[in-house]
């Protein structure tokens, strides 16, 4: 239960981490953590927090590191708050090869930054507070 794995990326050359809860052929599993874990909200959440991502690098890292992909990831969703209902939601195949894309993209984007040694930033900026703030 939640071992680390380490393995260098073939499309980028870096070295990545991830770190499943748990897995065991055929399938891995992620606990989440969510303020409602209907549906409709768990999608909008595992896009903005990137869970098909998480679980595509973490089927890519158990391919090169043990020789088998696992198919199957599902996330335990339980809410944080009473009634703490939970949803199980195994991610779909699409979700999963976009995730791997991203991430992929994201680790060649990581790349080229570092060889150009040039990074996205705002600069240096005065800031104040919003006027919903106020």
């Amino acid at each position: 239960i939640e071992h680390s794995l380490f393995w260098r990326d073939n499309h980028s050359g870096l070295m990545l981490k991830a770190r499943p809860d748990s897995y065991h052929h055929p399938v891995i599993i992620d606990l989440k953590t969510i303020s409602d874990a209907s549906p409709r909200n768990y999608q909008s959440e595992m896009v903005k927090h990137g869970y098909h991502i998480q679980g595509a690098m973490c089927q890519d890292a158990l391919e090169i590191l043990t020789g088998y992909r696992i198919q199957t990831v599902i996330n335990i969703v339980i809410e944080n708050k009473y009634p703490y209902a939970m949803g199980i939601y195994k991610i779909d195949e699409f979700a999963l090869e976009e995730g791997q894309r991203k991430y992929k993209q994201i680790c060649l984007d990581l790349k080229n930054a570092r060889l150009e040694n040039k990074w996205q930033d705002y600069g240096v900026q005065t800031i104040s507070l919003p006027k919903w703030a106020l």
